[in-house]
């Protein structure tokens, strides 16, 4: 018997174990997990006073624009094929400021 979805919170190892051992399952990471990550990044690139200080909504949308990533299912989306080809794309069209986010 395979469960039909788990959640995780971005291991790695872990992902690779499930995906191992319930290769039918499918896996998504924790949103709550990855927009921590994405909150760690802007407090280490400096940008918290620009994003909730200054209130900047062309970078406070595109910042949660890198978080939506989180609701994307790996099928065909606006002529991309993956979430990383879209995490690309997001890259391209961001502003310079949110550049080191993507690193």
């Amino acid at each position: 018997m395979s469960p039909d979805f788990i959640s995780t919170n971005y291991e790695i190892t872990e992902m690779n174990a499930i995906t191992e051992i319930f290769s039918s399952t499918k896996l998504a990471g924790c949103l709550f997990h990855f927009a921590q990550s994405m909150w760690r990044r802007v407090q280490a690139s400096d940008l918290v006073e620009t994003l909730c200080v200054e209130r900047n909504k062309n970078l406070h949308g595109q910042f949660h624009s890198i978080i939506s990533l989180a609701f994307l299912t790996y099928k065909e989306r606006d002529g991309c094929q993956d979430i990383e080809e879209i995490f690309d794309r997001l890259k391209e069209e961001s502003v310079d400021a949110l550049q080191p986010i993507f690193d």
